[in-house]
Protein backbone atom coordinates (compact mmCIF):
# COMPACT_ATOMS: atom_id res chain seq x y z
CA UNK A 1 0.00 0.00 0.00
CA UNK A 2 3.15 2.22 0.65
CA UNK A 3 3.55 2.20 -3.02
CA UNK A 4 0.79 2.98 -3.97
CA UNK A 5 0.09 7.14 -4.50
CA UNK A 6 -2.14 8.44 -2.02
CA UNK A 7 -5.37 9.37 -4.19
CA UNK A 8 -5.03 5.82 -5.21
CA UNK A 9 -4.61 3.82 -1.88
CA UNK A 10 -8.47 3.40 -1.76
CA UNK A 11 -8.57 1.52 -5.24
CA UNK A 12 -5.49 -0.31 -4.25
CA UNK A 13 -6.85 -1.87 -1.15
CA UNK A 14 -9.59 -2.65 -2.69
CA UNK A 15 -8.20 -4.84 -5.72
CA UNK A 16 -5.47 -6.63 -2.44
CA UNK A 17 -8.63 -7.22 -0.81
CA UNK A 18 -10.97 -9.04 -4.03
CA UNK A 19 -8.07 -10.61 -4.56
CA UNK A 20 -7.28 -12.33 -1.38
CA UNK A 21 -11.18 -13.10 -1.07
CA UNK A 22 -11.31 -14.15 -4.54
CA UNK A 23 -7.82 -16.27 -4.29
CA UNK A 24 -9.52 -18.07 -0.59
CA UNK A 25 -12.61 -19.14 -2.70
CA UNK A 26 -10.49 -20.32 -5.47
CA UNK A 27 -8.03 -21.81 -3.36
CA UNK A 28 -10.52 -23.71 -1.17
CA UNK A 29 -12.95 -25.00 -4.41
CA UNK A 30 -9.42 -26.25 -5.30
CA UNK A 31 -8.50 -28.39 -2.43
CA UNK A 32 -12.38 -29.39 -1.98
CA UNK A 33 -12.71 -31.07 -5.60
CA UNK A 34 -9.30 -32.77 -5.12
CA UNK A 35 -9.92 -33.98 -1.76
CA UNK A 36 -13.03 -35.34 -2.80
CA UNK A 37 -11.95 -36.65 -5.88
CA UNK A 38 -8.72 -38.74 -4.20
CA UNK A 39 -10.86 -39.87 -1.19
CA UNK A 40 -13.66 -41.60 -3.61
CA UNK A 41 -10.42 -43.21 -5.79
CA UNK A 42 -8.72 -44.32 -2.52
CA UNK A 43 -11.64 -45.15 -0.76
CA UNK A 44 -13.73 -47.18 -3.16
CA UNK A 45 -11.48 -49.97 -3.77
CA UNK A 46 -10.96 -50.70 -0.29
CA UNK A 47 -14.97 -50.84 0.01
CA UNK A 48 -15.00 -54.43 -1.66
CA UNK A 49 -15.42 -56.09 1.57
CA UNK A 50 -18.87 -54.00 2.50
CA UNK A 51 -22.24 -54.65 1.75
CA UNK A 52 -23.04 -53.36 -1.72
CA UNK A 53 -25.74 -50.88 -0.60
CA UNK A 54 -23.33 -48.99 1.83
CA UNK A 55 -20.68 -48.95 -0.74
CA UNK A 56 -22.02 -45.92 -2.41
CA UNK A 57 -22.78 -43.12 0.63
CA UNK A 58 -19.11 -44.32 2.43
CA UNK A 59 -17.15 -43.29 -0.59
CA UNK A 60 -19.04 -39.84 -1.14
CA UNK A 61 -17.27 -38.64 2.44
CA UNK A 62 -16.10 -39.38 4.87
CA UNK A 63 -19.28 -37.89 6.98
CA UNK A 64 -21.44 -40.37 5.13
CA UNK A 65 -19.10 -43.53 5.89
CA UNK A 66 -19.42 -42.55 10.08
CA UNK A 67 -23.24 -42.47 9.27
CA UNK A 68 -23.27 -45.79 7.58
CA UNK A 69 -21.29 -47.54 9.95
CA UNK A 70 -23.88 -47.18 12.62
CA UNK A 71 -25.66 -49.75 10.71
CA UNK A 72 -23.11 -52.27 10.21
CA UNK A 73 -22.93 -53.54 13.60
CA UNK A 74 -19.20 -54.70 14.41
CA UNK A 75 -17.92 -54.20 10.82
CA UNK A 76 -18.50 -50.49 11.36
CA UNK A 77 -15.38 -49.63 13.41
CA UNK A 78 -13.44 -51.35 10.37
CA UNK A 79 -15.19 -49.25 7.86
CA UNK A 80 -15.27 -45.64 9.86
CA UNK A 81 -10.80 -46.54 10.09
CA UNK A 82 -11.05 -47.31 6.61
CA UNK A 83 -13.02 -43.88 5.66
CA UNK A 84 -10.36 -42.25 8.15
CA UNK A 85 -7.27 -43.37 6.34
CA UNK A 86 -8.45 -42.52 2.99
CA UNK A 87 -9.86 -39.15 4.17
CA UNK A 88 -6.25 -38.19 5.17
CA UNK A 89 -4.92 -39.60 2.27
CA UNK A 90 -7.31 -37.48 0.46
CA UNK A 91 -6.26 -34.68 2.76
CA UNK A 92 -2.54 -35.22 1.82
CA UNK A 93 -2.93 -34.44 -1.50
CA UNK A 94 -4.92 -31.32 -1.22
CA UNK A 95 -2.48 -29.84 0.79
CA UNK A 96 0.51 -30.83 -1.15
CA UNK A 97 -1.49 -29.43 -4.35
CA UNK A 98 -2.16 -26.06 -2.92
CA UNK A 99 1.31 -25.88 -1.48
CA UNK A 100 2.91 -26.58 -4.49
CA UNK A 101 0.61 -24.04 -6.22
CA UNK A 102 1.79 -21.54 -3.78
CA UNK A 103 4.89 -21.97 -4.18
CA UNK A 104 4.88 -21.62 -7.82
CA UNK A 105 3.42 -18.60 -7.56
CA UNK A 106 5.90 -17.48 -5.08
CA UNK A 107 8.70 -18.06 -7.67
CA UNK A 108 6.54 -16.31 -10.25
CA UNK A 109 6.21 -13.20 -8.55
CA UNK A 110 9.40 -13.27 -7.04
CA UNK A 111 11.02 -12.93 -10.35
CA UNK A 112 8.30 -10.69 -12.03
CA UNK A 113 7.88 -8.29 -9.01
CA UNK A 114 9.78 -5.11 -8.80
CA UNK A 115 12.59 -4.94 -6.77
CA UNK A 116 13.51 -2.37 -3.47
CA UNK A 117 15.42 -0.36 -6.79
CA UNK A 118 11.83 -0.24 -8.70
CA UNK A 119 13.17 -2.18 -11.05
CA UNK A 120 12.27 -5.73 -12.30
CA UNK A 121 14.99 -8.68 -13.65
CA UNK A 122 16.90 -7.45 -16.33
CA UNK A 123 15.49 -11.11 -18.33
CA UNK A 124 11.70 -9.85 -17.15
CA UNK A 125 12.63 -6.24 -18.09
CA UNK A 126 13.32 -7.78 -21.32
CA UNK A 127 10.47 -10.17 -21.89
CA UNK A 128 8.07 -7.32 -21.00
CA UNK A 129 9.26 -4.85 -22.99
CA UNK A 130 8.67 -6.20 -26.69
CA UNK A 131 7.83 -3.52 -28.68
CA UNK A 132 4.19 -3.85 -29.90
CA UNK A 133 3.74 -3.58 -33.99
CA UNK A 134 1.97 0.22 -34.59
CA UNK A 135 -0.80 0.72 -36.28
CA UNK A 136 0.94 1.36 -39.30
CA UNK A 137 1.93 -2.60 -39.26
CA UNK A 138 0.29 -5.20 -40.62
CA UNK A 139 -0.36 -9.01 -39.76
CA UNK A 140 3.01 -9.69 -40.80
CA UNK A 141 4.73 -7.07 -38.11
CA UNK A 142 5.99 -4.71 -40.78
CA UNK A 143 4.84 -1.64 -42.25
CA UNK A 144 1.93 -2.38 -44.89
CA UNK A 145 4.27 -0.65 -47.70
CA UNK A 146 6.92 -3.48 -47.52
CA UNK A 147 5.11 -6.03 -48.51
CA UNK A 148 3.91 -7.09 -52.21
CA UNK A 149 0.50 -7.29 -52.48
CA UNK A 150 0.23 -9.29 -55.39
CA UNK A 151 -1.43 -6.29 -57.87
CA UNK A 152 -4.47 -5.25 -55.42
CA UNK A 153 -3.30 -1.57 -54.72
CA UNK A 154 -7.33 -0.83 -53.88
CA UNK A 155 -8.10 0.65 -50.48
CA UNK A 156 -10.19 -1.46 -48.18
CA UNK A 157 -14.23 -0.84 -49.08
CA UNK A 158 -14.01 1.05 -52.52
CA UNK A 159 -16.68 0.27 -54.54
CA UNK A 160 -15.79 -1.23 -58.02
Amino acid sequence: MNAAPDAKQGVASAVNDTTREVGAALGIAVAGSILAAHYADVVTPKLAVFPEPLRGPASESLAQAVKVSEHLGPQGHQLVDVAKISFVDAMHSSVFALALSIAVAAVLVGLWAPGRDGEQLPVVRRLSSRPSPSSSDDELGGPVGQHHDGGVRAPAGDRR
